[in-house]
């Protein structure tokens, strides 16, 4: 995991999910961050409720510069450093700090992943490298249009590979030479192309994928995996500018409950989100985003 002091709050409700779903065994932890502050780390990680061993990894040191990447947007590049950083291990599970962990990952753990350097969710919203935002310049990378493309929220990787393979170096460089729209996960995806293990759904679930396909009738292009991720969630992941603890959620009550009642258990509870000018403006960026979908929709 990674993080800064921004997300303090949904990481503790991501650990406390986690604390939830595993109550008969401990499960070690690592958190790379920057500018996290000792006393709101510990805050943080009380929500483990002692079921958690958290080890948390200083990252102040790496030097981001000459990348292009927006202003304090260098936390989520602090994945592609974990395999340098983490003492020993042979794989990881990534989980983003923006989830809601609804049952134990003991069989996402066990995945088998063979000679194969990583498992991930297929993106729902960016399906392939040819869609629109997902690897703009694919033609200028020798990439194929038509290859898959993961979500980076959740995945199980392979260290041993990473570390022979240098990824986080050529990641790094990609970013270096290119403006992506999701620069950690399309480095990922361009490292990996072709080469890595799909996850049944469920393991990372959008809210908006849920909303759509719970709807009734179901869209006819609905697969049975999918119908299963829907209809029972192991993960829902929260990407996208609207999050529960946002005013402008407004959707999926029911996921949006479960999130606060675990936000009960942190030292954020009684915490609700407030209509202000920040509000305003993530409501309104929403808004615009959704219309520019409904009127210029992505090639799928």
């Amino acid at each position: 995991m990674t993080a800064d002091a921004r997300v303090a709050m949904p990481l503790a409700v991501t650990l406390a999910g986690l604390a939830r779903a595993h109550p008969d065994n401990s499960v070690e932890v690592y958190i790379c961050f920057r500018r996290f502050p000792q006393a709101l780390r510990d805050k943080t990680a009380s929500a483990g409720s002692g079921k958690l061993e958290i080890h948390w990894l200083d990252l102040n040191d790496y030097d981001f510069s000459g990348l292009q990447i927006p202003k304090d947007y260098d936390t989520v590049l602090l994945p592609l450093l974990i395999p340098e950083r983490l003492p020993e291990g042979d794989r990881i599970l990534y989980l983003d700090s923006d989830l809601l962990i609804r049952e134990p990952l003991t069989e996402l753990w066990l995945f088998p992943l063979g000679d194969s350097a990583i498992a991930a969710v297929r993106d729902e919203h960016l399906p392939t490298f040819g869609v629109k935002t997902a690897v703009e310049p694919w033609v200028k990378l020798g990439l194929s249009p038509d290859s898959a493309y993961f979500n980076s929220g959740v995945y199980l990787a392979n260290l041993e590979t990473w570390r022979e393979e240098r990824v986080a170096e050529k990641a790094l460089a990609l970013i270096g030479c290119h403006r992506f729209a999701h620069p950690d996960q399309t480095a990922l995806n361009i490292c990996f192309a072709d080469r890595w293990q799909e996850l049944h759904p469920r393991w990372n679930v959008f809210p908006g994928t849920i909303e759509q396909y719970s709807s009734t009738p179901k869209p006819k292009a609905t697969s049975d995996k999918l119908r299963e991720a829907t209809e029972s969630p192991a993960i829902v992941h929260f990407a996208g500018p609207r999050k529960p603890w946002h005013w402008s959620f407004g959707r999926l009550p029911s996921f949006s409950q479960e999130w606060f009642e675990l936000l009960a258990q942190t030292e954020w509870r009684g915490f609700r989100p407030r209509f202000g000018s920040a509000a305003l403006k993530r409501w309104s960026v929403s808004l615009v985003r959704t219309a520019k979908a409904a009127v210029f929709p992505s090639p799928r």
